[in-house]
């Protein structure tokens, strides 16, 4: 095993691979969505995508998307700001509304991108060290995760009348997210000197730091601002005719967002309708419904985001040149 594991670390570092190496691990996450979207297209009648597409009440969602984007985006900012506050004592609201909005074009390409953009916003406006603020990115990270887990357990607790099948699935989400969600809080609080290299146990420092009271309010934070995205969804489904349980669909997307986030899909295309559709089928009317919504969400989602983040990126860029 030692020696398979030096050939391995010597091709990988090999001069000839790297470059090869560092192409598929930019263009993989895009081959991987191309190739989900294709299949979806391909296993679904495109006419009935095309009949749900075309039936839907778009005033109705794009109200919607608006205020949630919006709404979000504000959401999002003071969560930074906040952990900012506390575990970096930098950081002020507006500059850092400004950035949430640039990230999240970076974004577009990966959600690590965009955050990697407010790590290195911070240290270029504030001071604040990049092994700090990876360590509050990481954190946000955890805290998302906390959030999904809580939610879809605690809409179990309306949802026994659903299909078994479902449940069951939003059951071992929620067990597997919560139980993980400790896992890592125990490893950053007691473990991380013993498992971890310095870098990385720098990054998770920030965990230890915090006290478990603001632990608690920044996990709050996380689950209001999830518990939204799934009211959004649940409320958006109605404007392309699905009836689908308010309830259910705010679980259902906290299991949607997790895989989404995943780093080899490109802004959950193509998982997102895989996902989609085997969540919500049951409530469909008319095959592709649920396809067509799907479908609507990630590009409204990718475009509407991807719109803020043109609108914000170039002062951040002019301001970051006056400073040279």
């Amino acid at each position: 095993m030692y020696v398979l594991s030096r050939v391995v670390n010597a091709i990988r570092t090999h001069p000839s691979v790297k470059p090869v190496a560092s192409s598929l691990k930019s263009w993989l996450p895009w081959v991987i969505s191309a190739g989900l979207l294709s299949w979806v297209y391909l296993s679904n009648d495109m006419a009935d995508i095309a009949k749900g597409l075309a039936t839907a009440d778009y005033w109705s969602y794009g109200l919607l998307l608006t205020v949630f984007v919006l709404c979000s985006w504000l959401m999002d900012s003071f969560y930074l700001t906040v952990s900012y506050s506390w575990l970096a004592g930098k950081g002020s609201f507006i500059p850092i509304l400004r950035a949430r909005a640039a990230s999240y074009l970076l974004a577009i390409v990966s959600n690590f991108v965009g955050m990697g953009g407010i790590v290195f916003f911070m240290k270029k406006r504030f001071g604040v060290k990049l092994t700090r603020g990876t360590g509050i990115m990481v954190l946000e990270l955890l805290q998302e995760v906390g959030a999904f887990g809580i939610l879809s357990l605690a809409a179990l607790l309306f949802m026994m009348q659903l299909d078994d099948a479902l449940v069951q699935t939003i059951f071992n989400f929620g067990i597997g997210t919560v139980l993980f969600y400790i896992a890592c809080f125990l490893t950053s609080r007691v473990f991380r000197h013993y498992i971890l290299n310095r870098d990385r146990e720098k990054a998770l420092a920030v965990v230890a730091d915090l006290p478990a009271t603001k632990f608690a309010a920044l996990l709050g934070i996380k689950v209001v601002y999830n518990l939204m995205h799934g009211i959004f969804v649940g409320l958006a489904f109605h404007c392309f005719y699905l009836d689908v349980p308010l309830v259910f669909a705010a679980a259902s997307t906290q299991v949607i967002q997790l895989v989404r986030s995943l780093p080899v899909f490109v802004f959950g295309i193509g998982v997102d309708q895989i996902s989609f559709s085997y969540l919500f089928a049951p409530w469909e009317i008319v095959s592709g419904q649920v396809i067509a919504f799907s479908v609507i969400y990630t590009f409204s989602m990718v475009f509407s985001r991807g719109l803020l983040g043109l609108i914000f990126t170039p002062g951040i860029i002019k301001e970051f040149q006056k400073d040279k």
